[in-house]
């Protein structure tokens, strides 16, 4: 019975460390976002001057009907695709309550080191704004929400 209960405490242990291993190896870090635009140059614009975004590479591809640009920020790369049938948010909410989502991702994200002075930098791009500061109660962290030209959400982070 001894010798049971060790060889089965030294499976647990070969177990328990290899599926630590397997975990620590799967380590995601987020590298690229993607965005549907009505006007890809308006877009282009809009991140370039707002986020500082910097154009990595461009395709434009009439006979499939699509432009695709994408912006990077260090290790991150935002996507930005246009598309000759694009359905716009409003047609598809058209007649739903206010306030009502469509499925799939909502809005992307960026950090920033002073909320405050980014805040004032955006109010003075004057870029749109969608409600007020926001205090989260766990983390006491503040954020807010802007929309880029075609209304799709980001949040600021501090």
């Amino acid at each position: 019975m001894k010798y049971i209960s060790l060889n089965l405490l030294f499976l647990l242990t070969i177990g328990i460390s290899s599926f630590a291993q397997i975990a620590s190896s799967f380590d995601p870090k987020p590298f690229s976002y993607a965005i549907v635009v009505k006007n890809i140059d308006v877009s282009i614009g809009w991140y370039q001057s707002v986020f500082g975004l910097k154009l990595r590479n461009r395709n434009d591809s009439p006979e499939r009907g699509s432009k695709i640009a994408v912006l990077q920020s260090g290790d991150t790369l935002l996507e930005l695709i246009e598309v000759n049938t694009l359905l716009s948010r409003d047609s598809i909410l058209h007649g739903t309550p206010e306030r009502t989502l469509i499925q799939g991702f909502v809005k992307i994200g960026f950090k920033v080191s002073d909320l405050d002075a980014s805040h004032k930098r955006l109010e003075e791009s004057q870029v749109k704004f969608f409600g007020d500061v926001y205090v989260d109660s766990f983390s006491k962290k503040r954020s807010f929400l802007i929309s880029d030209p075609d209304e799709n959400l980001i949040q600021i982070f501090e």
